[in-house]
């Protein structure tokens, strides 16, 4: 069982100033091993990207092929562990089932067949649009 600790004293103002600044940095012991505060309380309404790869053209939102260069990309993503991380286009979580899915994609082996072509990257701060004014553009989320 959790103890609560209080101050009864008589403070200066400088040592309640400090202790002030303590609480605002330390966290609950229930709040210890869980994800930020930020990852779990996403806005409602943004853009998330949970990718879902299709067996058949028929099913899929847009046909993809993922070239060799990046100076050749339409997008450069960057897969994600956890689907809090997919926020945006370019950030993307893969997932296995189609009522996971925010977008559904087919891969094609040539780029003349893409509707969109994809370059993976390995860090978040190189994923993102090169063509702008992309028709998929904002809409993968």
């Amino acid at each position: 069982m959790a103890q609560k600790i209080t101050f009864t004293s008589t403070l200066t103002s400088p040592q309640t100033a400090f202790l002030d600044t303590l609480r605002a940095f330390v966290r609950p012991v229930s709040e210890i091993g869980r994800h930020p505060p930020s990852s779990r309380n996403r806005q409602k309404g943004s853009p998330v990207a949970k990718i879902l790869e299709v067996k058949y053209e028929n099913q899929a939102q847009a046909r993809v092929c993922e070239v060799a260069y990046e100076s050749q990309a339409d997008l450069c993503f960057h897969e994600v562990a956890y689907d809090t991380q997919a926020v945006g286009d370019a950030a993307w979580f893969f997932v296995a089932y189609d009522k996971q899915a925010s977008f559904r994609i087919f891969k094609v082996k040539y780029e003349t067949q893409a509707d969109l072509k994809v370059f993976k990257v390995k860090y978040p701060e190189q994923a993102g649009w090169r063509t702008t004014g992309h028709a998929l553009k904002g809409k993968l989320g």
